[in-house]
């Protein structure tokens, strides 16, 4: 009985432990990119309406920064 209580300790343990790392993952992965939706006809041959784009923060900020 002991051993069953330690084993569903352990594994609820391990799901916390997933859920925190990955949480804290994905906040670090949204410091330096932004997921952004297509929208409008602009981009027709490359990227169509409602695809989901990654955009490289980190770069923007850099030309951003050369311009001025």
């Amino acid at each position: 009985m002991n051993e069953r209580k330690e084993s569903t300790t352990s594994i609820i343990l391990e799901y916390v432990r997933v859920i925190v790392l990955t949480v804290i993952a994905t906040f670090i992965f949204l410091q330096f990119v932004q997921i952004s939706r297509v929208n409008g006809s602009s981009m027709e041959n490359t990227y169509f309406q409602n695809n989901i784009v990654l955009i490289d923060k980190v770069f923007n900020l850099k030309e951003m920064i050369l311009l001025l």
